[in-house]
């Protein structure tokens, strides 16, 4: 385990510095918390205190080792992906082994293929339209030494963000998540990353730690969403930025989730029907926020400024390739018609559109 980690963590239940004891352990001397730490993850959850709707830390677990223990089997992230994918839904984890592995894994060559060019995208682009938003709002640039993946997904942000940055830390709730991420770093040469098992309302930073917060389709997941945002505004460097994108819950367009247009406008007990029919599922694992809630979760809870959007006026390409995008950015392209249309979009319609992003920026001490 790299100890230079402990230069950015401190304990997550009650902020005092952490102890990393060898390869497999971390502990904390003052509330006498102790970590594991699982091939260079490390795993902050309390499985008897943090949960998120429709999600197994026990199950994720269980997941995270078979991905470990056939980690080496796979050169490339979108072959462990796969392996992934084939497992993840498996009703008896821990009968998987043996004969049941070696049968998953028979087809599994075909899929062990480099990352594309479209997948290695993400980090680079977002941070170009991160650069986009900043312009448009008048924001300070910020430092490019400590970068914040709050929330890593399947990891596609990681190879842009740890290209641009001295040190990338990068969180999430699964770690089978953070497994796939460690191949990405495996395959694209990346060291000076950190990959942490935590919750996003505990998280185990210093204070005004952070130059760069990314949260890309976050804080719907999370279940206490005013504590996310106050530990956003804990973490954040002064004058760093946050940059967060939380999907519509009024949006008019096919909700992601749910692709149910206008999901919001709907009695609840109608999207729960729909939801379950539809795709048998809860729709209250993921809650979405519209314009006005994501507004006052951030006045109550960020200590600085912020502003909220939809796209940027200037950008002229993205590395998303869906029609509706591809008709926007050619409208925002003209000049006749772009400073109109993003007029109509990020101010007259912006509590209708498909998403909404945040930029924000703290400007003093607390």
């Amino acid at each position: 385990m790299d100890k230079n980690l402990d230069k950015f963590i401190n304990c997550p239940n009650c902020q005092e510095n952490l102890k990393i004891i060898g390869n497999s352990l971390i502990v904390c001397k003052m509330c006498n918390s102790s970590f594991k730490i699982y091939d260079d993850i490390v795993d902050f959850r309390d499985i008897d205190k943090h949960t998120t709707e429709g999600f197994s830390i026990k199950n994720d677990l269980n997941i995270g080792k078979i991905l470990l223990k056939n980690f080496n089997k796979f050169k490339t992230y979108n072959g462990l992906l796969w392996f992934f994918e084939k497992i993840e839904n498996y009703k008896y984890l821990d009968l998987i082994e043996g004969e049941a592995i070696n049968h998953i894994l028979k087809d599994s060559d075909k899929f062990d293929i480099p990352m594309t060019k479209e997948q290695s995208l993400h980090g680079f682009d977002i941070l170009k339209k991160i650069d986009l938003y900043r312009n448009e709002f008048n924001y300070k640039n910020f430092k490019k030494n400590i970068c914040l993946e709050n929330g890593a997904g399947h990891g596609l942000f990681i190879e842009g963000l740890s290209k641009n940055f001295n040190t990338l830390l990068v969180v999430d709730f699964s770690m089978s998540y953070l497994i796939l991420a460690k191949k990405i770093c495996e395959e694209k040469n990346i060291s000076n990353i950190f990959l942490l098992c935590a919750n996003v309302e505990e998280l185990p930073f210093k204070d005004n730690l952070i130059d760069l917060i990314h949260s890309n389709n976050v804080i719907e997941h999370v279940t206490n969403q005013d504590k996310m945002i106050n530990e956003i505004n804990r973490i954040l460097s002064l004058e760093g930025l946050l940059f967060l994108l939380s999907p519509n819950k009024n949006s008019a367009y096919f909700e992601p989730h749910f692709s149910l247009p206008f999901y919001g406008f709907f009695p609840f007990k109608f999207r729960r029907w729909f939801v379950y029919k539809i795709q048998n599922r809860d729709c209250r694992e993921v809650s979405l926020l519209n314009f006005r809630e994501l507004r006052d979760i951030f006045s109550n809870n960020f200590k600085g400024r912020f502003d909220i959007s939809f796209i940027p006026s200037k950008l002229k390409k993205t590395a998303q390739k869906s029609f509706i995008r591809k008709v926007i950015i050619f409208f925002l392209s003209n000049k006749f018609f772009g400073l109109v249309v993003s007029y109509i979009l990020n101010k007259i319609l912006i509590s209708i559109m498909p998403y909404h992003v945040i930029i924000a920026q703290k400007t003093y001490k607390n």
